[in-house]
């Protein structure tokens, strides 16, 4: 069972905030996509609350070593997540109905909708 990241810590880290993936509402005010919440403002989410927006991926919290109580992130984690290259994989083909597909290796590898044929054989190609 994967660990409940809205109450567990990760062993030698402490919870350093938490960055807004999904806007949502929060005491009558709009929290918008890319805010850091500090610790205290994540965990004075309820728990069950927290829980969901945790695993459903919401919310992200982050983590800092405990020495460096400082640390706020420059820009938000998710944001450097998304500019990391993508490891090489095992590319899957999605049939989106209609005799339309995609090929994905971590995102979508395709434009357009393509073909069975056209998708079989992206997929079949090596990453660069």
């Amino acid at each position: 069972m994967a660990p409940d990241v809205a109450r567990e810590h990760i062993p030698g880290f402490e919870l350093a905030g938490a960055v807004v993936r999904r806007p949502f509402n929060r005491g009558g005010a709009r929290i918008p996509v890319g805010a850091v919440l500090s610790a205290a403002d994540y965990m004075a989410i309820n728990y069950p609350v927290r829980r969901v927006f945790a695993s459903s991926g919401q919310i992200t919290p982050f983590y800092r070593r405990p020495g460096d109580a400082d640390y706020t992130p420059s820009e938000p984690p998710v944001a450097r997540i998304a500019a990391a290259p993508a490891a090489p994989g095992v590319r899957h083909i999605i049939h989106r109905g209609g005799g339309r597909y995609d090929v994905v290796s971590g995102s979508i590898l395709n434009d357009q909708p393509l073909s069975r044929e056209t998708a079989e054989a992206l997929a079949k190609q090596k990453d660069q």
